[in-house]
């Protein structure tokens, strides 16, 4: 049962790029662009692109739940998921894996490109030090994603939280500016960041004894998410406002 759950969610999420195709390209392509702009301003351009890479795939897997919360809101289906006679953690679960194969496709996409305009060598250190990282924070990446779904749930409208949250990785990442001469206050916020503390190994060339420590971060944010999502969903189920948008 769950497979056909899983390759149910699949299909729906080809089917809905294929109806966005053409907003999905010309986002694609525009944040390519801007990829490239931002890459020909660093000295290090391989490592950059890396970064970027992996920034974007964050931004993908962190905004899911709370998108597609939101588009079931939209469309006053949302409560009929509760009605299901499939367990809700069965759905989530599905859903999960058909958001890591669709970003795992458009990363694909981005890593081709880069490479296509000599950007980025493929099967070289930072690239797999890539693939290894996105093993490392996935579950945490899906934690942060269940808080924001969460919030979705209780206050609906979170579009410009994501936006800010999405921002913050970026611009606290190191990738910009080095972490060192940010604000105390704002070197802290960026230390606890799953995505400064990943490019911070690429930056390094190799894995480090933090690796453990990111992971044990990555499985804490996984647990803390899933907690607020729960909180979140009985406290909607207990106001009446579930299906509310």
């Amino acid at each position: 049962m769950f497979l056909k759950i899983t390759w149910n969610e699949i299909k729906k999420e080809i089917v809905t790029a294929w109806s966005y195709r053409l907003q999905w390209l010309g986002e694609f392509l525009s944040l390519f662009i801007f990829f490239i702009f931002l890459i020909t301003l660093t000295e290090e351009k391989q490592i950059a692109a890396v970064s970027y890479c992996l920034w974007f795939y964050c931004v993908l897997i962190i905004g899911d739940v709370s998108g597609k919360i939101s588009t079931e809101m939209q469309s006053g289906t949302f409560e009929q998921i509760y009605l299901s006679i499939i367990p809700l953690p069965f759905l989530l679960f599905a859903k999960i894996i058909s958001s890591i194969i669709r970003s795992s496709l458009i990363m694909g996409s981005l890593f081709t490109l880069l490479w296509s305009f000599g950007y980025l060598t493929l099967f070289n250190l930072p690239a797999n030090l890539f693939v290894y990282s996105i093993l490392l924070i996935t579950p945490g990446l899906f934690g942060i994603s269940l808080i924001l779904g969460g919030l979705t749930i209780l206050l609906k409208d979170v579009g410009w939280m994501i936006n800010i949250f999405n921002n913050s990785l970026l611009f606290l990442s190191g990738i910009f500016i080095p972490i060192e001469s940010l604000p105390i206050w704002l070197q802290n916020i960026a230390h606890i960041s799953l995505v400064t503390k990943t490019i911070e190994i690429i930056k390094n060339g190799s894995p480090s004894s933090n690796e453990f420590s990111l992971f044990i971060d990555s499985l804490f944010y996984l647990l803390f998410g899933l907690i607020v999502f729960s909180y979140c969903e009985k406290k909607t189920k207990l106001a009446g406002t579930l299906g509310h948008y």
